[in-house]
Parts: structure tokens; sequence; C-alpha cells
């Protein structure tokens, strides 16, 4: 036992020696070589069972199905549309001047011809008094020369040139009014302050933009339609349309514009259309979802948008035959509301997977739970 102890411990000694002189590199092999060498070993003392092990049971996935009918519907595209102010007037002082008194806020119903701005019309003013002083002066002296006139006391070139001066002091003051009014920001139309872009005592030039009001009563939709669509269309024709801030409400528009000209950028021809408003429901800039309705399509095939799965461009539905998923491709025409319109891929009476498509593969086993 002596003897087997200082082997033992001699070996030891050798083996650290050595172990001290291995690089890091040589130490990290080392480690892998032997941490291989114990999982072989443990994997063929390993029992195999392989053969015993329970087989999986295969999965069936309740699913709900519609079944593909044909018959005749109105064929009709949504096509987006833009809800536009009747009138949206961008205001602008007519002279220079300082904003001395403002009228009105934004948000505030405003009438045909109401003032809205005021600048400083000290100046206008005196130039105002002086013409209409000149002009005044004029008249009389006119109509002292015209009955000299019938006496024969004047001339007929002297009467000419009173005249002369009556009429341009009277085009003077008439200008000098006018750019006394100007002073005075009035709306054109019945209609809501949107925007203020002024305050009181600021200093504004010419075309300056002092005010956006917007005539809401009636609004305008406009909508491209597709050139293959438009002639179907035309002045008078009433339009549905929904917005998304009143779900569930159909508006209806007439048309009472269509574009002679396509649009470059999508060879489409704008189409406007007028609706009352009485009460603000419709606001410049909804969204709207314009009804366009061509026509009827005969023996037209339709899925609910739930049914059909975008996959890396396709459009993918499944069919339920023998208890089994079935995966099909399916072309579309177009999108009604919340169904597709078909123009390939099912046919009448297949039944297409509704509920539970989104856990299928080809070949899934499914069992309907309508």
């Amino acid at each position: 036992m002596e003897k087997i102890k200082l082997f033992l411990i001699n070996v030891s000694e050798k083996a650290k020696v050595s172990w001290a002189r291995l690089d890091k590199s040589g130490k990290i092999l080392l480690r892998t070589l032997l941490v291989s060498l114990l999982l072989i070993v443990l994997f063929k003392a390993l029992p195999r069972h392989k053969d015993a092990l329970p087989l999986k049971p295969d999965i069936v996935i309740p699913v709900q199905v519609v079944k593909v009918t044909a018959k005749d519907r109105p064929d009709i595209i949504i096509l987006p549309g833009l809800v536009l102010a009747d009138v949206d007037a961008k205001l602008a002082a007519e002279r220079a001047g300082r904003v001395v008194e403002i009228y009105v806020e934004r948000g505030q119903a405003v009438t045909n011809g109401q003032a809205l701005l005021r600048l400083d019309d000290r100046a206008a003013q005196a130039a105002a008094d002086a013409a209409r002083a000149t002009y005044e002066d004029a008249a009389r002296n006119l109509a002292r020369f015209e009955k000299l006139s019938k006496t024969g006391a004047v001339s007929q070139k002297a009467l000419d040139d009173i005249r002369k001066a009556g009429a341009l002091a009277d085009a003077q003051f008439r200008e000098a009014e006018a750019t006394l009014s100007y002073g005075t920001v009035k709306s054109p139309v019945d209609g809501v302050v949107n925007e203020r872009y002024v305050e009181e005592g600021e200093y504004v030039m010419p075309s300056t933009p002092v005010f956006d009001v917007l005539s809401i009563n009636p609004v305008r939709v406009t909508v491209d339609i597709p050139e293959r669509n438009v002639l179907s269309l035309k002045p008078g024709d009433a339009v549905p349309f929904d917005v998304i801030s009143r779900p569930g409400q159909i508006f209806t528009g007439t048309v009472f514009y269509v574009s002679s000209k396509a649009a470059s950028g999508n060879n489409a021809f704008r189409v406007e259309l007028k609706i009352p408003n009485p009460d603000g429901a419709l606001r410049p800039g909804m969204i709207a979802s314009v009804q366009h309705r061509r026509g009827i399509r005969t023996q037209a095939i339709t899925l609910p948008l739930e049914a059909i799965i975008p996959q890396k461009g396709d459009n993918v539905v499944f069919l339920v035959r023998d208890g089994q998923a079935v995966r099909q491709l399916v072309r579309i025409d177009a999108i009604l509301k919340e169904e597709a319109l078909i123009l390939s891929g099912v046919r009448e009476g297949d039944l297409v997977v509704t509920r539970g498509n989104r856990m299928l593969t080809d070949g899934s086993k499914v069992e309907i739970k309508n």
C-alpha cells in the first residue's frame, strides 16, 4: 500500500508540474477534451427506450366556417375621401397699419360682413376728411358755375374745367374712403373663425394673413375616382359615405363637380360632393369612406376579411375537406367594408375557415364548431 500511495503522489506531482507548464490555450484544449470524454461515457451509459415512448396524439383544432355562396350583389368599391370646408378663407389686411382692436376669437361663429379686426385709422381718417372737404368745395363751385353759364357770365371752357375738377375731387374722395375702410377686416362668409394669426399692437403689412375663416355648412368631400369608373358618376348623383368619428352613421353627398382631366400622379379623376352640415358633425380634415356603386355583380363570391390571411404577398384561406384544413390561394378584386370580393380560388359550396385559421397549416386536422 505504501508503494501505491507513493506512486500516486509521484504521478500527482508530475501532473501538477505538467499543468503548470501549459499555456492558457493548452489548458482550455485539455479541459475541452476531458469534458467531451465525460459526455461520451455518460451517453453510452444511458438506457435507450425510444421504442417504448408513447406516440404523440394528433391535435384536432376547433374552427368556425362559412359556406361559400354565389349571388348577385351590388358592385360597390370603397374609396378614401377628404372632408373640406365649402369656403376656407385666409383673410389679410389690405393696407399697412397697427392692430388696435380684435373683435373675435378662435372658434367663434361669424356672419358675412362682420368686422373681425381694426387697424389704426387716424391717418386714413384725416385723409378721408380732407378729400371730403375738397369734394364738397368742388361741388359748390360746380353748382355756381353752372348757374353763371346760363347767363353767359362764364365760358364753356371754364365750366368744363370746373366739371373736371369736381370729378377728380369725387374720385379722390372715394379713394380715401376706400383706404379708410381697408383698415377693418371683415368676414366674407357665414362661418367660424378657425385661426387668428395676429395680436393687438402688432404692425401688419398688406397681404399679411390675420384670420382663417371656414364656411362649414355645407361641406365638401373630395374623392379620386379610377379612370374605368369615372363615367358612372355625373353631377346630381347621390353618393353615400361614412366617417370614423360617427360609426354606423351614413351621410349622403350630391355630386356637383367631376374633373374633366385625370391627375398625372394616379390617372384618377377628382370628384367633389356637397353635403348639408347644420350640426357641424362633419369637420374639415376628416377622412371619409366613400361608397362608389359601379353596378350589379352577377354570381359574385365574397368572403369575410377575417377568413383571409396575407402571407408574403399572397392572400390565403383554409378550406375544410374531409376533416382536414386545405391551404388555398385566392385573388381579391375589391374590399367591401368587412368583406372581400373574390375573383378566384374558391367556389360555391366550399367551407372556408373564419375562426381558428391562424393556427392552421396545410393538412391540420380540424373540427367544425360553429
